[in-house]
């Protein structure tokens, strides 16, 4: 069995344990809301969450299709762009799949012994994160394009063009 084919056929296992650990990254009293409301409008952060791990890991067992994983990464980097994270926490939940690959199926990747199909799969991983950090600038860019420009309207609005008060 290839390693492709080993995660292939764990990766609904793989997956439940990717978003257990990135509940984990919220506030506690978060952690429970996120893990058991599914509707997407009632909980549009856990709906996202799993949208975009779904897509990710997807095209992770796939052919990396450089659309699809920017818009797995972008369902979730959008939300956690604005959240109370720092930009290192907002794009750990990436090396975190390498945890919730290493948990379930660990043991079946030493017996296979794919060292080089290992590397290979970290490496794919570690340019998932860099291309999340891609992602969380410019969704961190188009946020603070928005404050400036509505800060600019708010001073138009209530302070006045500074030209005109001479007059």
């Amino acid at each position: 069995m290839s390693l492709n084919e080993l995660l292939i056929n764990h990766k609904d296992t793989i997956h439940k344990r990717w978003l257990e650990l990135i509940f984990d990254t919220y506030p506690p009293d978060a952690t429970g809301f996120l893990r058991n409301k599914k509707n997407p409008f009632g909980n549009p952060v856990g709906a996202a969450l799993r949208d975009g791990t779904t897509i990710i890991l997807d095209e992770l067992c796939g052919d990396m299709n450089g659309e699809q994983v920017s818009l797995g990464l972008d369902r979730i980097i959008r939300i956690r762009a604005v959240q109370e994270f720092h930009p290192s926490q907002a794009v750990a939940f990436v090396f975190l799949l390498k945890n919730a690959i290493a948990d379930k199926i660990g043991a079946e990747l030493a017996a296979l012994d794919a060292r080089d199909g290992l590397f290979d799969l970290w490496a794919k991983i570690d340019r998932l994160a860099l291309a999340a950090f891609d992602v969380h600038m410019e969704c961190r860019e188009t946020v603070n394009r928005i404050r400036l420009s509505e800060a600019r309207k708010r001073m138009e609005l209530y302070g006045g063009n500074k030209s005109d008060n001479k007059r």
